[in-house]
């Protein structure tokens, strides 16, 4: 059933998602150039309603001022309600539900459980936005072909690679030669070298649009031992590394790579395309919900007028063969019409219910609440012939239909979303060049050790001038002569 309500509510939903959050540009487009049919002058203004899909905007990471774990914690949404919205209590009188056209379609938004699960992709696409400006792959969202680019390019890291390593050694080693350990108590005694060693590493890394990666290192190694080996004792060395690779083929330009993030912000186009397509729907099925209860509560009443007047028919019927005057033919057809239309009103009895049934399904989250199940519904808009009824060209209405069907503008995106990974991929095929270029210097520092006398189970190894004391010169000439063959 046509009525003037159509198109006008059909145009609304897309101011409503306008409304509800940001939206591809060619939403400009969507009010009507030319519309089929005026409403009449008693039609009742159609309110845009938000559907809340802008409530949040995850394409951006959280602050780290002045909190600064904000950007790694999870960010908690409240969970979707699953119960009535309170409007259709206060819509509720006495069992009953007077309702208008207007009132069914907002009372059809706010409580749609597809609308609800729709609500989540555009924030799932945000997300895939941000996922991208990171590196990575934005992932695919319903309607959408690609989650990202599928060509063989290196994916570099665009967001700042900061790692720091902190480690505390600190270990006893046995030696079996006093002489490196140089903390023997004895010639034939074990000795161990005690050996600790502190680390502290920052290293940086990012990469750029241009396929450039930069690259910073600034290492600290402190180590102290109890051996007389050490030049420094404790001893620091630092270093300090710089540099940068330049990928010069393969995976050279910024359309390359940044296709993924292209990718993500047209998956994010079609993901409010969806929730348009959702949100029409859903107003569209209210529509024709309502019009079909207000068809079968009237298709009632005539049933209930046939059979009051093939009652009435009977009845005389009956008076006249009772008289005299009539065949017992034309009764017996009188209360077989009667038996049909009764039939029929039974009919007409069960769609209404069914119809109302449907409608319930409509506009609630949970047609079974105790305090809506039993409720009856009583639409108070009749439908009424249009003023005027513009005829629109076969051309102007193709026009309308690409620029503002949802499916359409979501394969459209789709194909654009190909033309990036087609041209990656021929990237791709390139050989794969890669200009390095680095530059670091290496420092010590520490405290340098005296070496004057050392001793050997509390006897000098050597004296003053470096000459072996005469009984260690002895005891090692004695050794050598012994294995000497």
């Amino acid at each position: 059933m046509k009525t003037p309500y159509a198109r006008p509510l059909l145009a609304s939903i897309l101011a409503v998602t306008l409304l509800g959050g940001p939206i591809s540009p060619a939403f400009g487009q969507d009010a009507p150039q030319n519309p089929q049919a005026a409403p009449t002058k008693s039609a009742t203004p159609i309110v845009p309603v938000s559907l809340g899909s802008a409530k949040y905007n995850f394409s951006r990471a959280p602050r780290a001022f002045p909190n600064l774990i904000n950007p790694y914690r999870p960010i908690r949404i409240e969970e979707p309600g699953l119960t009535n919205s309170p409007r259709i209590d206060q819509m509720i009188r006495d069992g009953k539900l007077e309702l208008s056209l207007q009132e069914a379609v907002e009372l059809a938004l706010e409580n749609s459980l597809d609308i609800v699960v729709q609500r989540y992709n555009p924030w799932f696409a945000d997300a895939g936005i941000l996922k991208a400006y990171a590196g990575g792959f934005g992932g695919a969202t319903p309607g959408a072909v690609f989650g990202g680019s599928t060509s063989n390019n290196p994916l570099l890291n665009f967001d700042p690679l900061i790692t720091t390593t902190v480690s505390i050694d600190d270990r006893n080693i046995p030696v079996n030669n006093p002489l490196t350990s140089g903390t023997g108590t004895g010639l034939v005694s074990l000795t161990r070298l005690t050996v600790h060693t502190s680390t502290f590493n920052t290293q940086y890394s990012q990469g750029f649009h241009t396929g450039t990666t930069f690259f910073a290192a600034f290492d600290n190694t402190r180590t102290s031992s109890t051996s007389a080996a050490n030049l420094f004792n404790p001893s620091v060395q630092s270093s300090i590394f710089a540099g940068f690779q330049q990928q010069l083929l393969n995976g050279f330009g910024r359309s390359i790579n940044t296709r993924n993030i292209r990718i993500a912000k047209n998956n994010r186009k079609i993901a409010d395309w969806a929730f348009t397509q959702q949100a029409i729907t859903t107003v569209t099925n209210t529509i024709t919900a309502y019009w079909e209860l207000v068809f079968a509560g009237e298709n009632v009443k005539v049933q209930q007028q046939a059979v009051t007047v093939a009652e009435k028919l009977y009845n005389d019927n009956k008076k006249q063969l009772e008289i005299g005057t009539m065949a017992p033919l034309d009764v017996t057809r009188a209360e077989s019409e009667l038996a049909t239309d009764r039939q029929n009103l039974i009919v007409a009895e069960t769609v209404e219910l069914q119809d109302q049934q449907v409608l319930k399904n409509a506009i609630s989250k949970n047609p079974l609440a105790p305090n809506f199940v039993s409720v009856e519904i009583f639409p108070t808009d009749m439908p009424s012939r249009p003023e005027a009824i513009e005829a629109t060209s076969f051309e102007e209405a193709v026009k309308e239909a690409f620029a503002k069907r949802p499916e359409l503008q979501e394969e459209a995106l789709n194909l654009l979303n190909g033309e990036i990974d087609i041209k990656a991929t021929r990237n791709a095929l390139l050989p794969t060049a890669t200009l390095n270029a680095q530059y670091g210097t290496v420092g010590l520092a520490g405290d340098q050790r005296l070496f004057t006398s050392a001793t050997v189970a509390g006897a000098p190894v050597v004296d003053a001038n470096g000459i072996p004391p005469r009984e260690l010169r002895r005891l090692v000439q004695h050794r050598l002569a012994s294995t000497t063959p």
